[in-house]
């Protein structure tokens, strides 16, 4: 109970392990007091309640040469967004991808830049679950929290007197939070939170056995996606939403199964397809209706080149499935 980053423990307190007949006469004490509040007050105050009054003093933290964050390649980035954007739109971006950042992101969820109370370090915190809820001057990083829960407990004077008014005072000095998940084979990820498994990734959220992502939120299984959210299965994808098994898609917003196609919305099995709504099983269609090869492919060159052109200039394209 108020315990903080401890990894390995039992009948703890404040990250003070204690005999089990010690823990189980002070939980009983603060379920009872737990009990006579909710009967009260008919709530109980949560974790960031009880510790949101306190003042947070710095931990010092000793990281080893292990934890060190080495530098990241970003030009692995900036290749696999040229290509992608090339096998799209049949033209590599003028600039590199930091430029149509603002773009990529106008339908994604992203992250904040947070310090951490250690050392000022930048923290990103996702705008995922309850993350953003978390007190701002209580962050620590990943390695920074596994490393201060090792040592970081409260005194045995402190567990004197220990009850629920008296609990945000007494760990204070211990809760500090850490936002952030790194798990399985991780490399070269840059301003990233979240990973597992997640291979050359540029300010992504929950990269999940993804390689090649930039500006996107839950790619999962994925490679070559940028500003995209909750995409699953899919590759060589820009701008696609909640959607499955996509392949070289643009704008595409709740759809599975579909390849080289842009602009639609609720659609299945769709290949060679622009602008099409709650449709299934079409090929070379454009608003929902099937135009053959010869006339799709012409209307898509002209759209395209007039796409490409948007990007060039703007850095953006003028509409987007959400508003066209």
């Amino acid at each position: 109970m108020f315990s903080f980053n401890l990894q390995n423990k039992k009948f703890c307190i404040g990250n003070v392990e204690l005999s089990p007949e010690k823990y189980k006469e002070l939980r009983a004490k603060l379920i009872s007091e737990m009990a006579g509040m909710a009967k009260q007050d008919k709530r109980l105050p949560s974790l960031l309640e009880i510790i949101g009054k306190e003042k947070a003093i710095a931990p010092k933290i000793a990281l080893g040469n292990a934890a060190r964050a080495q530098p990241g390649d970003k030009t692995k980035i900036e290749t696999a967004f040229a290509s992608t954007m090339q096998i799209i739109l049949g033209k590599k971006p003028s600039k590199g991808i930091d430029a149509y950042g603002g773009w990529l992101v106008k339908h994604t969820r992203g992250f904040d830049k947070c310090k951490s109370a250690s050392n000022g370090k930048e923290i990103c915190l996702a705008h995922y679950g309850n993350y953003c809820d978390l007190p701002k001057n209580r962050l620590l990083t990943l390695e920074e929290a596994q490393a201060f829960g090792q040592t970081a407990k409260i005194s045995q004077s402190d567990l004197e007197g220990f009850s629920l008014k008296t609990a945000g005072a007494k760990i204070s000095k211990i809760a500090f939070f850490n936002s952030d998940i790194s798990d399985g084979n991780n490399s070269n990820d840059i301003e990233c939170t979240i990973n597992i498994d997640a291979v050359n990734c540029y300010r992504a959220v929950c990269s999940v056995y993804s390689k090649s992502v930039a500006y996107s939120f839950w790619p999962r299984t994925c490679e070559h996606i940028f500003g995209c959210d909750t995409i699953f299965d899919s590759s060589f994808c820009v701008n696609c939403y909640r959607s499955v098994k996509l392949t070289r898609c643009l704008e595409m917003d709740s759809c599975n199964g579909c390849s080289d196609s842009l602009f639609c919305h609720n659609c299945e099995n769709l290949q060679n397809c622009m602008f099409c709504f709650n449709a299934k099983n079409k090929s070379y269609a454009i608003g929902n209706v099937e135009m053959g090869r010869e006339a799709y492919l012409q209307a898509k060159k002209a759209i395209m080149e007039r796409l490409a052109g948007q990007l060039d200039k703007g850095g953006k394209l003028e509409f987007d499935i959400f508003a066209l």
